[in-house]
């Protein structure tokens, strides 16, 4: 099974933009990086993980039920275009926040 960080970077990378575009976000390992944020290309997305908020345990369950991650994305662009950074992050955020009750690469997503 996938990390919520492997999950996330295939969403991005396979899915539309939320605003109506027909292209992914980018390409993991061109564009789109895991827990690095390389010194180019210039135009690109780190995404972070940590540990986010407790999870919550269940009496008789047996270890942990739901897991609260958090994930920390950065958009980056050319010099001095903050703009096209600043418009890929939104995208990001409201793509990822239309995720709900889907699994997405071996990841269930409340």
């Amino acid at each position: 099974m996938a990390t919520i960080l492997e999950s996330v970077g295939d969403y991005l990378q396979n899915t539309a933009s939320a605003f109506g575009a027909h292209t992914s976000q980018g390409t993991l390992g061109t564009d789109i990086f895991l827990a690095v944020l390389p010194e180019s290309p210039d135009a690109c997305v780190a995404i972070y993980e940590n540990s986010g908020s407790s999870p919550t345990f269940t009496m008789g369950a047996g270890g942990i039920r739901i897991d609260y991650p958090m994930l920390q994305i950065i958009c980056r662009a050319t010099r001095e275009d903050y703009p096209t950074a600043r418009d890929k992050a939104e995208n990001i955020r409201v793509l990822l926040a239309s995720v709900l009750e889907q699994t997405v690469s071996g990841v269930h997503v409340l």
